[in-house]
């Protein structure tokens, strides 16, 4: 009889025990952050949202894929991003034939999507293609409209030419991180 109360008792102190961690670990998931989950950068605040970043700048919000500060390490000259803030036209063009060509489709789309309301986004390929989009080339660059071109390479990196930005990207999350990093020289983050 007295061993069966201590089983009792033992097996009461497992289920409170178990049920207050349950308990705890349930309201940590809900109200916990995970970490910090506001960035600043250039005097920008950014905010985690799930799985994407956004901030806030002149009543617009603007997603970003990747967090501020490693979009920040990319590198990207001076003259590029003077080149690229203010202009109401940007064109953009790729091959129709990239390896990449669904991500950068996604991520002109994405880039559409942050600038509706402030940059007309002409898109294109480098060369004749099944779509009829227009071709745009580095040779159509001018400084009231710029040209991104997304090209496959063996390194990432945006380098400008005239008035051409260049995109290099080797793989898919890189045409992302590139995207965000253009992004910024847009709005002069």
């Amino acid at each position: 009889m007295r061993h069966e109360k201590k089983k009792s008792r033992a097996g009461m102190f497992m289920v409170i025990f178990i049920s207050f961690i349950m308990i705890t670990s349930i309201i940590g998931f809900i109200g916990g952050s995970g970490g910090s989950s506001t960035v600043r950068h250039n005097d920008q605040k950014f905010k985690a949202l799930d799985q994407f970043w956004t901030t806030s700048l002149d009543g617009a919000t603007y997603t970003f894929d990747n967090h501020p500060l490693t979009i920040a390490k990319v590198e990207m000259s001076d003259e590029a991003q003077a080149m690229l803030q203010g202009k109401p036209q940007i064109d953009f063009t790729s091959s129709e034939n990239s390896s990449f060509a669904e991500s950068i489709a996604l991520a002109e789309y994405n880039l559409g999507l942050n600038l509706q309301n402030s940059v007309y986004m002409r898109l294109g390929f480098s060369e004749n293609n099944s779509f009829d989009f227009p071709i745009i080339t580095c040779a159509d660059a001018s400084a009231s409209v710029p040209v991104i071109s997304f090209v496959d390479g063996n390194s990432s990196s945006l380098s400008l030419v005239d008035n051409c930005l260049i995109a290099t990207v080797r793989y898919n999350g890189d045409i992302h991180l590139v995207k965000d990093r253009i992004l910024f020289a847009i709005l002069g983050i």
